[in-house]
């Protein structure tokens, strides 16, 4: 399944890169895009849900806050309410498939 994974640093900064090999990116991928271990939430990127990858030790390993990825992941799970996300540290990978196109 091909499509780009965006990678989001603490300070905004958006880079992208392609995917074309079969299925979601693996393992060694989403663990070098963020730095370290990686934890899976959910944010709401672009109007729609998608997976995200942030480090899980980014408060241990004292990486600077990552507003960005803090407000997809309100906008997903908090959708409007005053219930509050915690914050992430570091860089987050969203992955966004490509569509699916059908042929007759």
């Amino acid at each position: 399944m091909a499509g780009t994974l965006v990678i989001i640093q603490p300070d905004g900064t958006k880079t992208e890169q392609r995917w074309e090999k079969s299925g979601p990116p693996n393992w060694e991928t989403l663990s070098a895009a963020v730095g370290g271990y990686i934890e899976r939430i959910r944010v709401k990127y672009n109007g729609r849900a998608r997976d995200c990858y942030v480090n899980e030790e980014g408060i241990l390993k004292r990486l600077p806050a990552n507003s960005e990825i803090r407000q997809l992941a309100a906008d997903y799970y908090a959708q409007g309410s005053t219930y509050s996300i915690q914050q992430f540290h570091g860089p987050g990978a969203i992955w966004v498939p490509d569509p699916i196109v059908l042929t007759r």
